[in-house]
C-alpha cells in the first residue's frame, strides 16, 4: 500500500510546484511532487501529489511537530505549521 500527500492550489499565477519541503520534530526531509496537474476554470488550480518515503512515514508518525514548505522554480510558499488535531489526524490514517 502506497502513501501519499496531495496538496493544492487555487489561484490568479501558475506557481508550477516541483518539491515540497518537511521540518518534521527538526528533521529535514526534501520531496520531489509527482503527478503534477494544471487546469484553468477562470482561476488556476494545480494539484499535486508526493509518495510519502519510509523515512518520513516513519518521522509523522512519531511526530510532535511539523511544517512544509512547496517550492516552484519561481516561488517559494510560506512556511505551513500544522495543527496538533491535524497531526493526530494524519497519524491515525497512517
Amino acid at each position: 500500500m502506497e502513501n501519499y500527500f496531495i496538496f493544492s492550489y487555487l489561484g490568479k499565477d501558475w506557481r508550477f510546484y516541483s518539491i515540497v519541503t518537511f521540518n518534521v520534530d527538526g528533521a529535514i526531509f526534501t520531496i520531489p511532487m509527482q503527478n503534477m496537474r494544471e487546469t484553468a476554470r477562470g482561476s488556476v488550480i494545480e494539484i499535486c501529489s508526493i509518495n510519502i518515503t519510509p523515512e518520513l512515514l516513519i518521522a509523522i508518525k512519531k511526530a510532535k511537530s511539523i511544517k512544509y514548505q512547496m517550492t516552484a522554480s519561481k516561488y517559494v510558499d510560506t512556511i505551513h505549521i500544522l495543527p496538533e488535531d491535524a497531526i493526530e489526524a494524519i497519524k491515525n490514517i497512517l
